[in-house]
């Protein structure tokens, strides 16, 4: 008569993996994402690296943290829809279908939403948190209708939100999916990161402008031109560039296609292939940037770089502007 607790909720988790099928349309998530993965999922192709127990596990902390904030939200009194569908559609493009997290906004009903709270039956740290934003916001509001907007939460681990406090943005197809929501329903949106680790929370506001909509329609057309024409896209590279700092591409070492794509076996054998190398290049960069003393090893390396594609001088310019480490970060 044993049975085992462990073996049970994994299981429960991996039956929530769905079968891919063919499709002709864009998931919002999706947008922004490396090209060649979304056309052969578009196509079905069989995954030859699919999330693992570890990343399923990830996945579902994320969904938990995600409630508590829907919880401590709704309970507040600002929340009245979650899970619409969105679908937005442009002449010649493939349409574009997502699920908002929430919409926000209304009159807060005070004495209600301390009803609410009061009587549930979590723990009294959310509990604590639900009234606290609740009064504050009445506080501020009174019976005023609040703005109407999107919300769209990620979950993210210590080593992002850490990122992206330092470079105060946020992760870039992020953006174009919540832009997908805003442009779908002509409204204002919020995208909300909460740390996993700690439940730090950070916050972007965003109105759906011409220069996002020019962002999103680029990467609907890329990906309309390889789907209509079954032209698979070109590979990643295997090194990036931002902000005057090279770096490993997540793209390949999260791709569902890993081994298929880049005949790497598992997300650290990428990674390993890089590490040096993104190293190095950094630090060439950095010397640059910083006026420091130029050997001819150091002009090998500009050459090795610009061999590969890159704009050297570029890049450098980035590097002063943003400043660089000359250690790739893990994450």
């Amino acid at each position: 008569m044993n049975w085992n607790l462990q073996q049970l909720w994994n299981e429960c988790v991996y039956s929530q993996q769905r079968e891919l099928e063919p499709r002709d349309y864009c998931y919002a998530s999706e947008i922004g994402q490396p090209l060649v993965d979304r056309y052969l999922k578009m196509k079905a192709v069989k995954a030859t690296n699919p999330p693992n127990m570890r990343s399923l596990r990830k996945f579902e902390a994320g969904n938990l943290v995600e409630w508590v904030v829907r919880y401590v939200l709704e309970r507040a009194g600002i929340i009245f829809n979650t899970q619409e569908r969105v679908m937005v559609e442009y002449p010649n493009m493939l349409r574009v279908s997502g699920r908002i997290d929430f919409l926000a906004g209304g009159r807060i009903d005070i004495e209600r939403a301390k009803q609410d709270i009061t009587s549930s039956h979590l723990p009294e740290s959310i509990q604590a948190s639900s009234l606290y934003i609740a009064e504050r916001l009445y506080e501020k509001f009174g019976d005023k209708e609040l703005e109407t907007k999107v919300l769209e939460i990620k979950s993210c681990s210590s080593f992002v939100m850490d990122m992206m406090e330092k470079t105060e943005k946020p992760i870039k197809h992020h953006r174009l999916q919540l832009f997908h929501y805003m442009k779908g329903l002509n409204l204002n949106g919020e995208l909300v990161y909460i740390c996993k680790d700690d439940l730090r929370m950070m916050c972007f506001q965003y109105e759906p402008t011409a220069e996002l909509e020019q962002e999103y329609l680029a990467d609907l057309a890329g990906i309309t031109h390889y789907f209509t024409s079954s032209t698979r896209p070109p590979l990643e590279k295997h090194i990036m560039v931002e902000d005057g700092k090279f770096k490993k591409n997540f793209g390949i070492e999260y791709s569902n296609y890993l081994k298929f794509l880049y005949d790497f076996e598992e997300p650290r054998d990428y990674a390993d292939s890089v590490k040096s190398q993104v190293a190095r290049w950094t630090r060439v960069v950095a010397r640059y940037a910083k006026g420091e003393k130029i050997t001819a090893k150091n002009e090998e390396v500009r050459a090795e770089i610009e061999a590969a594609g890159y704009d050297f001088n570029q890049i450098v310019e980035q590097a002063k502007k943003f400043g660089v480490t000359e250690e790739e970060e893990e994450a």
